[in-house]
């Protein structure tokens, strides 16, 4: 049956208009893919601003299908929407409002004050990068509000105090409301985060140094200063069920998991109880909610924390059993956990919590090793026949500042962060030739510089680099650096992986390069490949 409405809202007709206005005869693949990344969001952006019921939304959803048919789009993305729509309540309202932030100085601290409005709950953690020229910034975000600020407030430059930058903004894509404020620090000092009254405080102390540490070598690292239950390190889960104790006149319950975690269906729970052992055993919470046991027969599950359900189980066997103790652990979670393989100082598998977002989890696993690629982080979402793959540049979000880009993560995502070429060599006529450590934006002749300069038999009009492809392919570059010391021409950027010939002035033939480089070039590229495979 055709889906019909009459349009009786002008947040409907605007909606609408916005999303049709847009529309061409015709698109190629990744324009019409994009024009449909762009609809969702403004859909989404529209169902909350208005807080349009559940059939206004399908309404726009399937305009937006109508607008798209016969055109190559993938329209799985719209399909997901439509999922969630038809599994999903109401849309939430922010429930509190995020209205000044103020910045404050005392002769011991410098203090960022968020003020807000009924506003649920907040989480924060710390970004460092293995440059320590790259400030230090604490993030915190406020979930449960929308952000009315001020433009002035929404980026806040400081000139003295420990802060050199406040910045604030809304998550567009969040099913939920979640404000982010990012707090940069001059130098890498000790903070703490208090709830004062409904406002959020950071602060840090001008006169007490950070604690010595070894140096960061990796991109983000764990700040273990949890406010709520949802902390940001992994729940550790324990297969034991532990020595039970002496009975109490009351009956006892015990929990070795975090009392946050709520049971789904399809979760492996293991249930022992004391002192009728017999009674022991796994069950699985079926689609239902339920799961069967002794003398208890059935019961409710589902939207349970572990303890809940220990207590509840506890009260009922108590009705046949002296002062009996539950004790519950999660072995296996259904659909809530996310894995991370490759480079990172933690790979393996964590448990999810909602609106846990890239940056974030990357910081509670230990971040990145020195040899991780933070330009392609890739996250492997859905089932292996209809996976998606989302390539996230972490390394731009954190260049630009824009910390609203950070990707916001669903249980089973698999992340993936692969090796980065962290390494420039340098052949031919330098003092030094050898390997050099590539950073951000290096020129080549900051590296030739590194490298010791260059010999006095160097041609260094002639010079070439070697840059690898997507394809595995070797693009040669040729450089005429004269040029560029007498200021002709700019000096080029070097990127990862490049190989740098400095030719002797009697070598600077095509046939000297092709007779005596190309073999050392094969053989780097030997190397590097024994080395990725290690």
């Amino acid at each position: 049956m055709k889906y019909k409405r009459v349009i009786k809202y002008p947040a409907l007709i605007a909606a609408l208009f916005v999303i049709f206005s847009f529309q061409s005869a015709s698109y190629s693949d990744q324009a019409a893919n994009q024009s449909l990344k762009k609809d969702i969001e403004y859909y989404h952006r529209v169902s909350r601003e208005k807080s349009l019921n559940k059939n206004d939304r399908k309404f726009i959803l399937l305009r937006i299908e109508e607008k798209y048919a016969g055109s190559p789009v993938d329209l799985a993305p719209l399909n997901k929407e439509f999922e969630k729509l038809d599994g999903t309540p109401q849309p939430r309202q922010a429930s509190g409002s995020v209205d000044k932030i103020l910045v404050s100085e005392t002769p011991s601290d410098s203090i960022i004050t968020v003020q807000t409005t009924g506003a649920e709950r907040a989480n924060h953690f710390v970004l460092k990068d293995a440059d320590p020229a790259v400030p230090v910034k604490i993030v915190l975000d406020i979930y449960g509000a929308r952000e009315k600020l001020i433009s002035k407030a929404r980026d806040i430059r400081l000139k003295r105090g420990a802060f050199s930058r406040v910045q604030a903004a809304q998550f567009e894509e969040s099913p939920d409301f979640i404000v982010r404020v990012v707090a940069e620090l001059r130098k890498d000092k000790p903070y703490k985060v208090t709830d004062k009254n409904g406002s959020w405080v950071i602060s840090v102390k001008k006169d007490e140094p950070a604690q010595k540490s070894a140096p960061a070598k990796n991109l983000i690292l764990p700040k273990s200063q949890a406010k709520t239950p949802e902390a940001r390190t992994p729940l550790q889960i324990s297969a034991s069920t532990g020595t039970p104790t002496q009975p109490s006149a009351q009956p006892s319950v015990k929990s070795d998991i975090s009392s946050s975690y709520i049971i789904e269906a399809g979760d492996v729970l293991a249930i022992s109880v004391y002192p009728a052992e017999e009674l022991s055993r796994e069950v699985i919470v079926q689609p239902d909610g339920m799961i069967s046991f002794p003398l208890i027969g059935s019961a409710r599950a589902k939207s349970l924390t572990p303890e809940q359900l220990a207590r509840s189980m506890s009260e009922e066997l108590g009705k046949y059993l002296s002062n009996p103790q539950v004790n519950i652990t999660v072995k296996q979670f259904a659909r809530r956990q996310i894995f991370i393989t490759g480079e990172v100082k933690s790979a393996g598998a964590y448990n999810y919590k909602e609106n846990l977002r890239l940056m974030e989890f990357i910081s509670s696993v230990g971040g990145f090793t020195d040899n991780a690629d933070r330009r392609a982080v890739k996250i492997y979402r859905g089932p292996p026949t209809k996976r998606q793959t989302h390539t996230i540049n972490v390394e731009e979000i954190i260049s630009t500042g824009d910390f609203t880009r950070d990707f916001l993560l669903e249980p089973a995502d698999i992340i993936e962060v692969s090796k980065g070429k962290n390494r420039i060599s340098v052949l031919g006529e330098a003092r030094t030739p050898g390997y050099y450590d590539f950073k951000d934006n290096m020129k080549l002749l900051e590296l030739i510089s590194q490298a010791g300069g260059f010999t006095e038999s160097a041609l260094i009009s002639q010079i070439k680099i070697i840059r690898p492809d997507k394809l595995n392919a070797q693009k040669v570059i040729k450089v005429n650096l004269v040029r560029t010391l007498e200021g002709k021409q700019k000096d080029i950027v070097v990127e990862q992986g490049d190989t740098v010939y400095i030719p002797k002035k009697s070598l600077a033939s095509a046939n000297t390069f092709l007779n005596n480089i190309l073999p050392w070039l094969s053989l780097i590229s030997l190397i590097i490949v024994i080395r990725a495979g290690i």
